[in-house]
């Protein structure tokens, strides 16, 4: 009643998700912030950008991006009477280097956001207003998107000066979003939300655009990720593998970088598949196991149209938890699989007339997932459950926590 009453308010259209140039967004999971002289990302002695060493390093450590936010104003910003537009082209090589990392990082499946500063008012002027620019240099670098600093909410203006240079952009707010910003806006950075919660919250956003909106969340200075990175799995969400916090190197460990290749392998397969942007989505399910229900959450992403539907769960606990972990309608399936640790699941008896039971191991702070068929797994659900099976031969609770600061 609440989605429905809000999105008569804004006068909901259903977004700008469905524009072609911008459907990326629904499965733009893994986005970092990154300044442009990251050691990793831009050699000051050879004086070029380094794309590849860069990708071939979070792809190691974390199982790569899909998305990049590169942010070349703030802290310098304001040194001295250059605006932010200034500071971008003031990157080596200027705007014709600017398009061409770009386009290296759209040929590697990479899309490419810049920062809007709107408080930048204290330096000099352009002719034109802001959203003219805006639309105006990333046209002329083939640029994807902006994150708009310190915004909840980005004015149409934007929006409408980008469609006039037939190049319109993706925007993503700062905060956790507005709903009036639902008609423009497609993704935000859910830096507002409660990871830390026993139970789950719920991505309100997501939830009342049926499944269209992204949000990446973002804990900027959190040493250890997983209840964030659990929130977003949860929400069918993606994450923000933010690490040069303006200088200050919080880099993710060990064990946080495997649970963001694997989440990160789970949303991006389901995801380019239409389940996690199901318009049936059922936050916290009520069909996790009784006796788990205290540590163990879920989220049900129906696609009736295929017969199928998918699971997503979280251990919140630190505790292992084996035996029956979902009970499910006998109607659905027949065929389930647990798609986390890549093996097909046999359906017990529930002890509840019309239900069955799926037994599988969830390991303390890990997650779960299962995907039900009408029919056997085809050979790319095949070759996606051999991955995770891979992937999940290590437990993360065997891989090193340990956060460490980094030597200089």
């Amino acid at each position: 009643r609440n989605r429905t009453f809000t999105l008569v308010a804004i006068n909901y259209t259903g977004g700008v998700t469905d524009v072609p140039q911008l459907q990326w967004t629904r499965t733009a999971y893994v986005q970092p912030q990154v300044h442009p002289f990251d050691r990793f990302f831009f050699d000051p002695v050879e004086e070029n950008y380094t794309i590849d060493r860069y990708l071939d390093d979070v792809k190691a450590r974390y199982g790569g991006i899909d998305a990049i936010l590169i942010w070349s104003t703030y802290p310098n910003l304001g040194i001295d009477d250059r605006n932010q537009w200034d500071m971008i082209q003031s990157m080596p090589g200027g705007l014709s280097a600017i398009r061409r990392i770009t386009l290296e990082l759209h040929s590697k499946g990479v899309r490419v956001l810049w920062p809007y500063n709107p408080w930048d008012l204290g330096t000099h002027r352009e002719e034109k207003q802001d959203f003219e620019v805006s639309a105006e240099f990333s046209k002329l670098t083939s640029g994807d998107g902006f994150n708009g600093d310190t915004m909840g909410n980005i004015p149409m203006s934007f929006w409408n000066a980008s469609v006039a240079l037939e190049h319109p952009l993706a925007f993503e707010t700062e905060f956790f979003g507005s709903d009036s910003a639902l008609n423009v806006v497609p993704m935000g950075w859910a830096t507002t939300m409660q990871y830390f919660e026993r139970v789950p919250v719920v991505d309100r956003l997501k939830f009342f655009t049926f499944g269209k909106f992204m949000s990446h969340f973002c804990n900027r200075w959190s040493t250890h990720r997983w209840a964030d990175i659990q929130s977003a799995y949860f929400n069918g969400a993606g994450y923000e593998t933010w690490e040069n916090v303006w200088g200050t190197w919080n880099g993710i460990t060990a064990r946080d970088g495997e649970a963001i290749r694997r989440v990160a392998t789970i949303e991006r397969f389901f995801g380019k598949r239409g389940y996690l942007q199901s318009p049936h989505w059922e936050p916290h399910t009520p069909e996790v196991g009784w006796s788990h229900a205290y540590d163990v959450f879920a989220s049900k992403w129906p696609l009736p149209e295929n017969s199928t539907i998918l699971w997503t769960l979280v251990n919140r606990g630190n505790k292992t938890l084996s035996g029956p972990q979902l009970f499910v309608s006998s109607e659905l399936g027949p065929h389930f699989y647990d798609c986390y640790h890549g093996e097909k699941l046999i359906p017990g008896d529930a002890g509840l007339e019309g239900n069955v039971s799926l037994s599988f191991d969830m390991h303390a702070e890990d997650i779960g997932c299962v995907v039900g068929l009408s029919e056997l797994a085809d050979s790319d659900m095949q070759e996606f459950l051999s991955t995770m099976k891979s992937l999940t031969r290590t437990t993360l609770e065997s891989l090193s926590a340990e956060w460490k600061y980094l030597h200089q």
